[in-house]
């Protein structure tokens, strides 16, 4: 790998552990704070599920536009509409800055050191740059690192009173004030990386240059990818961003316990991706993802039965690490099952395909716990990630029948 070529991979890994490090304090105390503030569970849910819908929705154009614009540009545009929704928060803290900020900025929401909606740009700079022997492992790689942020920023999160921080809006605003600061970092080191980039200038967008249009055999593949996306979607969406409040209330447990348990669990979460990265044949890749999501599902399925905090942390920290940590792996896939043409789009199908159904998640959530109905946001996860896993085994065995050496993406 050039030198030149490891400094482009290097800025954008650099940017998933400063992303990961403010999501990873969001996960952990942003729905508690607001609660604390006043949010019933209703508006908490609603709130994140409104920015999801953004996202998705958001994702779906970021997509189209990857294959046909300079994706690092779009990174930067993302970075500042970030940048710019935390400053306008911090100005003027009220609720509608606050929806605003998690709208445009994802707070409480985006995971793994993700740039969100605009993940797309992301991977598909990843894929034009990253030589498709070391694709794989750079893919692992990034994943991993965007989840040791995640699980510094769980920790962080954890230690707010000993470092006297116990306000609920001193939290958001400094987490706000980190995310703003990593916001114009990551500009900076994004534009470092432009001119060290081994794209060819970005192509027009007339007909004469667009991308030739998807074959039959890929329209069928991302078919099953997106239709398995949306079940993995819907259970991600009811468990992720909601539950360190299902501890708080399942175990009357504080946010401190919570944000320290979670901290524990993304770091298990990381080192399980580092682990796959010295895996290098596909075949065996896709296997460990279907036996990763399977043990996913059984620890998600005893977890809705537990009465124990210790076992139920590490049930979650097991469900987190088997659905977590293949994510690189995914991507990569989502990447490889078209033309590179069509990477953009792909990735942009593989993205918005989980946010889509990870909309609703919190919103029912937020519903069932308003009725007291304590596990039964965790209970529809489980019956999700059955039909995930069944649909995966279809498109796996769909991957394995087609000419291609590289098979699938699971759901």
């Amino acid at each position: 790998m050039s030198n030149r070529l490891s400094k482009v991979i290097f800025v954008l890994t650099a940017n998933r552990i400063l992303r990961g490090i403010i999501q990873g304090f969001l996960i952990a105390r942003f729905l508690p704070d607001i609660h604390d503030l006043g949010w019933s569970t209703v508006a908490a849910g609603g709130i994140l599920s409104g920015g999801l819908l953004f996202d998705f929705l958001l994702t779906l154009a970021i997509g189209h536009r990857s294959d046909r614009s300079d994706p690092t540009s779009i990174l930067v545009i993302g970075e500042t509409l970030t940048l710019a929704s935390g400053t306008l928060f911090l100005l003027f803290p009220s609720p509608l800055f606050l929806g605003a900020a998690t709208f445009l900025a994802g707070l409480g929401q985006r995971s793994n050191g993700s740039p969100g909606p605009y993940a797309p740009a992301e991977q598909t700079l990843m894929i034009q740059n990253a030589p498709t022997a070391f694709r794989f492992s750079l893919f692992s790689k990034n994943m991993a690192m965007g989840l040791l942020g995640m699980s510094l920023g769980a920790f962080l999160a954890a230690n707010s009173r000993v470092t006297g921080i116990d306000s609920p809006m001193i939290n958001l605003k400094v987490a706000t004030i980190a995310l703003v600061i990593i916001s114009i970092a990551n500009i900076i080191l994004l534009r470092i990386s432009s001119r060290y980039r081994t794209l060819s200038p970005p192509p027009e967008t007339s007909a004469r240059n667009a991308p030739p249009p998807l074959s039959g055999v890929e329209k069928k593949h991302l078919s099953l990818m997106v239709l398995g996306n949306l079940f993995a979607g819907l259970a991600i969406g009811l468990t992720d961003p909601t539950i360190a409040y299902w501890f708080l209330i399942r175990f009357h447990t504080s946010p401190d316990h919570v944000s320290f348990l979670l901290a524990l669990s993304y770091l298990v979460s990381a080192l399980f991706s580092l682990l796959l990265t010295f895996q290098s044949d596909t075949t065996r890749l896709v296997r460990t993802a279907f036996a990763m999501q399977f043990l996913a599902l059984v620890s998600l399925s005893f977890l809705t039965v537990t009465s124990t905090l210790f076992f139920a942390f590490m049930l979650y920290t097991l469900r987190l690490a088997f659905v977590r940590s293949p994510g690189g792996v995914r991507q990569a896939l989502a990447g490889e099952i078209v033309r590179q043409e069509h990477s953009g789009w792909a990735a942009s199908l593989h993205l918005s395909s989980l946010q889509a159904a990870q909309i609703a998640g919190p919103f029912i959530a937020g519903f069932f716990w308003k009725r007291h109905w304590t596990n039964a946001p965790l209970v529809l996860a489980t019956l999700s990630t059955a039909i995930s896993l069944a649909l995966f085994l279809i498109l796996y065995r769909n991957a394995l029948g087609t000419d291609r050496t590289m098979t699938l993406t699971s759901p």
